[in-house]
């Protein structure tokens, strides 16, 4: 074993520079490594904890240089070290052997071997390594450098082409989408100034920028739905709220310097999902509904089957690459879908470093360590925040207050409901919805009167669909009244966020308004409906479903067939099979896909004769349905 490590050594010579390269490389394996150790034990997390998680990974090896070099060090052997006797000094081959065809291996001479006389200066310095393994130091070097100069050079030129398709772009026609953006920016509480431009080169939706964020659509976009409008708007803007420009950089400088290392693109990989799951959670917990939100992604996947991927400094919403496990975790319903705490912030920052800093020194005393995290700690926590915040909430400046209001919310501080309901009857309206997606993440009973009596009296369309909302994030039966009168309301979109705010409230009352929804003259609000309507299983509500079937919009009749897919009763299935006659093809996929999950045998004859369906897409889910019913 000893003579493994003295030709190891020996390879890698006396350069501090090469050693030091060789334990860079061997730290950021240690790191990655650890990282997808731990990845492991995080997947029942949230997605904004993991995508955070592995921006401290980036975050730490791209640090790791520059801390090796600046922290004060201390020198550990990690490899054996091997002695010679004092009296047989390790000595240069003889110029003789040089000579030789066969380039022989440094030895250890013992005290029997004779000792030979140390060569002149010249002749040790012409002599002094076999193979010129300083040359080969050079080349991987320089190979390395032209790895990395390309691909920063490729980000420029991917962050360039964005730019120019952003500058040949055109702004929406339809004024739906600028309103659209522009209340949910007040929802998110975003306040830079953001761009909504439609490019004829863009396959799918995109965000980019950081200062003046731009988000970009493809020329389908006009002849999108409401629903689907809104859910890629406030895709899109979670990603700007989210910073994920930054991340995206940090990852790509971080693909950048250490290219060479596989393990390094593995964890972007990995990242990116983390990211885009973290966006798809906010557009759920801000109410979209799971079911809807999946059909949407992947009609927008369809964008990149003719299209091409604008690079990585865009943050494209529908990657081919990993949607079968976005909507397969779209479509649980046990994931955590918060977002990020400050507290869990501060707790990963001080574990990284933790982790980071003897890493960086090989070796730090105790003391040392304690003093970083308690600074790093005083730091991101001040204890002034909370008082700051309360104070910015009786501040003049709405866009002050809507900032302290969604902090708070953020918090889940339950100390600060009696300002935010305060804040429920300032004058500016931004401010009082803020205020009303405080309380409903905060979730507090006391809230719950003031906000149906800000509903009474709102004006406003944006705070009173806020408003509905966070008196549905209550789930609370006394709401059941004031969200009943909301039903009634001539804007659908109100109708259609009361909706969905009397589903989450599972009570006898709240089941018979939305029923009577069910036939409400817009598509939208018949689609949310029968979502909210599907998810109380009796055989009345199964009745209800069936007679949806007969909707004159084919966007209701699928979304039925999806809520039919997740009951039990036996009459479910005859409206399934009823499905499968549908006229659009869409809705008669669907339903052989629920017939397959559900692996009744009845289903059989009616699948069969599906067989014949002029559609190919049909036919090919009929076939697999009946693969699932036999097999079972």
């Amino acid at each position: 074993m000893s003579n493994f490590w003295e030709i190891f050594q020996n390879t890698i010579g006396a350069n501090p520079f090469h050693w030091m390269v060789l334990a860079l490389i061997m730290k950021v394996t240690v790191i990655l490594g650890a990282a997808f150790f731990i990845h492991r034990f995080l997947k029942h997390t949230a997605a904004a904890y993991r995508h955070f998680f592995w921006l401290l990974t980036f975050a730490s090896t791209l640090s790791l240089p520059i801390l090796m070099q600046t922290l004060p060090s201390w020198q550990v052997p990690l490899l054996p070290t091997v002695e010679a006797p004092a009296e047989t000094p390790i000595i240069s081959a003889p110029p003789a052997v040089l000579q030789s065809p066969v380039v022989p291996e440094r030895t250890i001479i013992d005290n029997n071997m004779p000792l030979l006389q140390p060569q002149p200066a010249t002749e040790t310095k012409a002599v002094a390594s076999p193979f010129p393994w300083q040359t080969l130091f050079v080349i991987g070097g320089s190979i390395w450098l032209i790895g990395a100069v390309l691909m920063l050079l490729k980000g420029l030129l991917e962050t360039g082409g964005i730019w120019f398709l952003f500058h040949r772009a055109s702004s929406p026609a339809n004024p739906a989408w600028v309103a659209a953006m522009s209340r949910t920016a007040n929802q998110l509480g975003l306040h830079q100034p953001l761009r909504l431009k439609i490019s004829e080169h863009t396959p799918v939706p995109v965000t980019f920028g950081f200062f003046s964020p731009v988000i970009l659509l493809p020329k389908q976009a006009v002849y999108w739905p409401e629903s689907r409008r809104n859910v890629v708007i406030l895709h899109e803007l979670a990603h700007i709220k989210r910073m994920d420009y930054l991340s995206n950089l940090l990852i790509q400088l971080t693909c950048a310097f250490y290219w060479l290392h596989p393990l390094v693109w593995l964890a972007a990989r990995r990242a990116n999902l983390e990211r885009e799951l973290a966006s798809d959670d906010w557009v759920i917990r801000l109410g979209t509904a799971n079911c809807d939100y999946a059909e949407h992604l992947l009609e927008i996947a369809r964008g990149l089957a003719n299209g091409n991927q604008l690079g990585s400094r865009a943050v494209a919403m529908a990657d081919t690459g990993e949607l079968k496990s976005r909507i397969q975790r779209i479509l649980s319903a046990k994931i955590h879908r918060h977002g990020l705490t400050r507290s869990a912030t501060v707790l990963a920052f001080l574990l990284c470093l933790t982790f980071l800093l003897p890493l960086s020194v090989l070796q730090l005393q105790e003391q040392s360590i304690a003093a970083s995290c308690q600074l790093s700690a005083a730091e991101k926590m001040p204890s002034t925040d909370r008082q700051l915040m309360l104070a910015n909430l009786r501040s003049d400046q709405p866009d002050i207050q809507k900032q302290a209001a969604w902090q708070l919310g953020t918090k889940e501080d339950v100390d600060a409901v009696p300002m935010l309901i305060e804040a429920l009857s300032d004058k500016d309206a931004g401010v009082r919805a803020m205020a009303a997606w405080a309380l409903g993440e905060i979730k507090s009973s006391a809230a719950i009167t003031p906000l149906m009596n800000a509903l009474a009296a709102e004006e406003t369309f944006a705070a009173r669909e806020m408003f509905i909302r966070a008196l549905g994030e209550h789930e609370s039966t006394i709401a059941i009244p004031a969200l009943i009168v909301q039903l009634d309301n001539t804007s659908p979109d109100i109708r259609y966020v009361a909706v969905w705010a009397l589903g989450e409230i599972n009570a006898p009352e709240a089941i018979a308004a939305v029923q009577k929804s069910l036939t409400d003259s817009e598509a939208s609000v018949r689609e949310i409906a029968v979502e909210a309507f599907g998810r109380f299983c009796n055989p009345a509500n199964v009745d209800a479903l069936i007679a949806r079937l007969k909707d004159d919009d084919a966007g209701v009749r699928l979304n039925t067939v999806r809520m039919l897919g997740r009951q039990t009763m036996p009459q479910a299935i005859d409206g399934l099979i009823l499905a499968l006659e549908d006229a659009n093809a869409a809705v008669r996929s669907a339903a052989a896909q629920s017939l397959g999950q559900r692996k009744k045998s009845t289903a059989i004859p009616a699948l069969i004769t599906a067989l014949q369906d002029p559609s190919p897409q049909v036919r090919a889910m009929v076939v697999w349905a009946m693969d699932e019913i036999e097999m079972n």
